[in-house]
């Protein structure tokens, strides 16, 4: 509605200065889609000022089209959620939904739209399998322990493996625990044994589901961990390893970040994905932060973990998809073809498939944790 009135602007300044009027760039659209519900606001204004930021940057740059912003609240259901992508059908990308409810239905109206779509945070496969318009920038349950798998054979040396993941309702163990499984063995791994703990205190009765013998003859035990009692499962797990004297190395997913006893990890080699992990001894990220801070008013250090996350997110995922606008080719070729991006908070990597493969490798050594990748 004031295309017109800031038309009338240029052409007043332009006679103002008696120059030419700059060529323009093009203008390319960036769609949001993401819900506006009173619980999910914080979170969506954090994931939107990240890449409001990101956006910011790009359009004060001279490289690429410029992009303008068009926002859709998706109000956290598969409808809005189907509504909201089919009003930014002409955009060039479309960022969004945040929950895999909404994206399921997102997805399918963009494959059908063909317009890319990338779900910053959904993690169930059913998002993209079988798209070529859809990716997921939070790697799968399934891909995290895929990802672990192929570390600790490849860099890791080891080929022999125990694997124990956590049954009942909580099914992210037991599908992290498939994808570590299912990566072994296509990559010549050999699982020894697969057990499961209950859902409830199991990690603290670890030996009543594990043959010490058993233990003695691998190279690493997986444990998938998840949950609301992840601080506690991941000491549990510790203890009961300690309680029977089995020595293997330790492999884990993001929630034994900074949650294990040190010492006690240290001596189990404890090694371990993460998915988010900014440095903040970096300039970089601390320029982020006060650029955060000038913009919102609100010390990040100070945010919740997930508001904190969704900023970064915002920003790192902005900047990865607004510097391939201007790839020649369509953008979900650009996207599988680009090399791997390391963001500030999040890494992306998009070459095997739909869903982003990059995670971050941790240890604890020395009583320390330390980044290895």
């Amino acid at each position: 509605s004031y295309v017109a009135e800031a038309q009338r602007m240029l052409r007043n300044i332009e006679g103002a200065q008696g120059s030419p009027r700059p060529s323009r760039r093009e203008t390319v659209t960036l769609g949001i889609a993401l819900p506006l519900t009173q619980r999910d606001t914080p979170l969506t204004q954090a994931f939107f000022n990240g890449l409001h930021l990101a956006v910011d940057e790009h359009n004060a740059g001279r490289q690429g089209p410029r992009v303008r912003m068009v926002f859709r609240d998706t109000r956290n259901e598969a409808d809005g959620a189907r509504s909201a992508v089919n009003a930014l059908r002409d955009a060039a990308v479309i960022v969004g939904p945040l929950y895999s409810e909404e994206a399921l239905a997102a997805a399918a109206a963009a494959e059908n739209a063909r317009v890319p779509l990338v779900a910053p945070l959904a993690t169930d496969p059913r998002v993209s399998r079988g798209r070529s318009y859809v990716f997921q920038a939070n790697a799968t349950t399934e891909v995290r322990g895929r990802v672990m798998a192929r570390y600790a054979l490849d860099n890791m040396r080891l080929r022999r493996f125990g694997i124990v993941s956590e049954g009942g309702e909580n099914g992210v163990s037991a599908q992290m625990a498939e994808g570590f499984s299912d990566e072994l063995q296509r990559e010549g791994g050999i699982v020894a044994f697969m057990a499961e703990v209950p859902a409830r205190g199991g990690w603290a009765r670890l030996e009543e589901n594990l043959d010490p013998a058993a233990l003695a003859d691998i190279d690493a035990l997986y444990l998938p961990v998840a949950g609301g009692n992840a601080e506690s499962d991941v000491r549990n797990a510790l203890s009961a390893l300690e309680e029977m004297s089995a020595t293997p190395r330790v492999l884990g997913n993001a929630e034994w970040h900074r949650r294990a006893n040190a010492t006690t990890a240290s001596r189990y080699g404890v090694t371990y994905t993460n998915d988010f992990a900014p440095d903040d001894a970096s300039a970089e990220v601390r320029r982020f932060r006060e650029a955060y801070r000038t913009r919102t008013g609100k010390n990040l250090t100070q945010a919740s973990f997930v508001e904190q996350r969704l900023a970064f997110t915002g920003y790192d995922l902005g900047r990865f998809l607004l510097g391939r606008l201007g790839a020649s080719g369509p953008l979900p070729e650009a996207l599988r073809r680009a090399d791997r991006y390391q963001g500030l908070g999040i890494h992306l990597d998009f070459r095997g498939g739909q869903v982003n493969e990059a995670l971050f490798i941790f240890r604890y050594r020395a009583g320390q944790v330390e980044q290895i990748k």
